[in-house]
């Protein structure tokens, strides 16, 4: 177990790594968790902390981590937990840190910290309240998360697509006339050819997304030394949109790059982006990458003006007067659009390129109805973020209170009373 296998006050296994059974037994025997450890991190990130539960299983932790034992009838391991993860808990350990290439606090730095200690019993009720407190955080965090993830169901009830058993078959044959664009298996898998059939029972006719569209076309990447340094910057440099604008729900325009205006002349006419253009990730390091990210330049922002270009890892999509851009965003974000351009993968370093976007088989309803989709799923959009809007704050209220708490600086009532007058929405 590493720092990085804590999450949120818990221990998280979805990415941890093993070790051998024998030097689980041998060398790292002493590394050995045991049910009510408390867990807290030594270096990189410092102060984060958890308490190990009884159905953990078998695991070790690295160097990267301290295990501390409490003394029963004297600290409640999660009374410790929550305070680590305090400010004031915080601030204790980065005091005592030391930085080299990073930050780090060995093990007597750590038993030397003072902390408040209230008696056994308002300990027990701190952690009572941040347990009940966060059940209401989940709850509302779960709203959200559900909300988003009946976006692909709506637009395929609206189009009239029934999602279908797919087989992942490890062997399929292929005939060799088929084999007219590309010779690699990942094209032919058996459901890929599954999706296509599905698309095509749509009760919309179903075209490919090149004859929706007026251009589509990758932008131009600048060479290193042509992007204008933020210290020399002029008022005449022009703004360009990398990958790291993307977010797959909405462009990020706080962190643009520039590019002098001579080289902008020079790229303008193929990567010049307007309003209502869609942006997909096209080139990347891992195959999973590709169109993770797909946006639409809704508006661009006053002071950025329209003198916008994009780099060439970015594919650019105008879609004809006649169709809703943010239908065909949101049809690119949802699972069947995502599958399709994984299936056009192609590369060492993953790529997809205009050709293969333009493939890519699309419902083409009314446009009133293209209209009706996008805007419902702005609204599911919406009421997600303002669920994870109130989930964010009434976590940030919750931790600020345990703090006060844990001070003796509010009532266990005043704590309880804070947490019953959040507002909380229901789905």
């Amino acid at each position: 177990m590493r720092v990085s296998d804590i999450k949120n006050y818990e221990i998280d296994l979805s990415k941890v790594l093993f070790i051998k059974r024998e030097i689980h037994e041998g060398m790292l025997k002493r590394t050995q968790l045991e049910s009510d450890d408390v867990l807290l991190s030594m270096a990189g990130t410092i102060g984060l902390s958890t308490v190990v539960k009884p159905d953990l299983g078998e695991i070790n932790i690295n160097q990267a981590i301290a295990r501390l034992k409490p003394i029963k009838g004297l600290v409640n391991p999660h009374f410790l937990k929550l305070f680590f993860n305090t400010k004031l808990g915080s601030a204790l350990s980065d005091r005592e840190s030391t930085v080299s290439n990073q930050p780090n606090i060995n093990l007597k730095q750590i038993g030397s910290l003072q902390i408040p200690l209230p008696d056994l019993q308002t300990q027990s009720q701190i952690v009572d309240f941040f347990n009940s407190a966060n059940q209401k955080i989940g709850f509302l965090q779960k709203q959200a998360d559900e909300k988003l993830a009946s976006i692909d169901s709506y637009i395929l009830d609206e189009l009239g697509i029934k999602m279908p058993k797919f087989e992942d078959k490890m062997s399929f044959a292929v005939k060799s006339g088929d084999i007219t664009e590309r010779e690699d298996p990942q094209f032919f898998k058996e459901e890929f050819k599954q999706i296509d059939g599905v698309l095509k029972k749509s009760k919309y006719p179903v075209v490919n997304l090149g004859k929706l569209s007026q251009m589509v076309d990758n932008g131009v990447t600048p060479a290193k030394n042509e992007y204008a340094r933020a210290d020399q910057r002029q008022v005449s440099d022009k703004p360009i949109l990398k990958a790291k604008n993307l977010s797959n729900r909405g462009i990020k325009w706080n962190n643009l790059d520039y590019i002098p205006d001579y080289v902008y002349n020079s790229i303008k006419f193929r990567a010049k982006v307007y309003e209502r253009d869609i942006l997909v990730l096209a080139a990347a390091h891992s195959p999973e990458y590709i169109g993770s990210n797909v946006d639409i330049v809704d508006e661009i922002p006053q002071e950025i003006g329209r003198d916008l270009v994009s780099v060439g890892e970015l594919i650019t999509i105008r879609v004809q007067e006649t169709v809703s851009p943010f239908y065909v965003v949101e049809y690119l974000r949802s699972w069947f659009g995502k599958r399709q351009m994984r299936r056009y993968v192609s590369g060492q370093t993953a790529h997809i390129y205009p050709n293969d976007i333009k493939k890519i088989l699309i419902p083409n309803p009314p446009k009133i109805i293209q209209n009706k989709i996008a805007n419902k799923i702005v609204q599911i959009m919406k009421d997600a973020k303002e669920l994870s809007f109130q989930a964010g704050q009434l976590k940030q209220i919750t931790n600020d209170t345990v703090e006060k708490l844990i001070l003796g600086e509010i009532s266990l009532s005043e704590a309880q009373n804070l947490i019953k007058n959040q507002k909380i929405k229901n789905s």
